[in-house]
């Protein structure tokens, strides 16, 4: 299972404070990095080994030097 979480784009201060508040909306397509899921399914399809950036959904940001590797 590869969660969707780990693949929002950065937020800026701003949009964290308002996630925090449950003032922006994390479903959204704009919210995620569709081209760098797409390509992490795509070299996982073709046998590859990926790093995927761990997401903290408390802090709504990634894990600054967090990955998982599958």
């Amino acid at each position: 299972v590869i969660a969707m979480e780990n693949f929002y784009r950065p937020k800026t201060a701003e949009q964290r404070d308002m996630a925090l508040r449950g003032n922006y909306n994390l479903d959204h397509p704009s919210a995620f990095n569709e081209q760098l899921l797409y390509k992490t399914l795509k070299d996982l399809l073709d046998g590859q080994t990926v790093k995927i950036a761990r997401y903290d959904p408390g802090k709504y940001e990634h894990t600054e030097g967090a990955f998982d590797t599958i």
